[in-house]
């Protein structure tokens, strides 16, 4: 869909002589409005501007595969948009794994399950289960859409 969307946008820019810097630029302006983004200085918003770029880029890509039914999943653009992965996961994550059990466990199948009659793949999404991806922004209740998301 976005791949669609970029080359839809590259056609127009050919056909009405608009530059791809136009573009991109175009997308920019609106990323910044639509989440209420102003930077520092000019240099801080070059790097915001360049981590965006390859964010976008990032997502026409991995939906490239989507399209061709090599990833099971399609990404977009979001309010985390100019940041860097680091610092995504710093703004997202709560959970100190400095002290965490470095060692992982066995697993250990339940032995009374036969499971040659499972199917190889399910997607809870087709049938209904799955709710739509929802910002838990920092209040640390992951816990809470983990349970009433089941």
């Amino acid at each position: 869909m976005i791949l669609g969307w970029l080359v839809m946008s590259a056609a127009l820019a050919v056909a009405f002589a608009v530059t791809a810097e136009e573009v991109i630029r175009s997308e920019w302006k609106a990323f910044k409005t639509k989440h209420a983004r102003n930077y520092a200085s000019a240099d801080e918003e070059l790097l915001r501007l360049k981590v965006f770029m390859e964010n976008s880029l990032f997502i026409a890509r991995h939906n490239e595969k989507y399209e061709k039914g090599l990833k099971s999943y399609s990404l977009g653009m979001n309010q985390f948009g100019d940041l860097l992965h680091h610092e995504f996961v710093q703004l997202t994550s709560c959970y100190d794994r400095s002290d965490a059990n470095k060692a992982g466990s066995t697993y250990l199948p339940p032995a009374n399950i036969d499971d040659t009659d499972l199917p190889e793949l399910l997607d809870w999404r087709k049938k209904g289960f799955v709710t739509p991806v929802k910002n838990q922004g920092q209040c640390g209740s992951c816990w809470a859409f983990s349970a009433t998301g089941s």
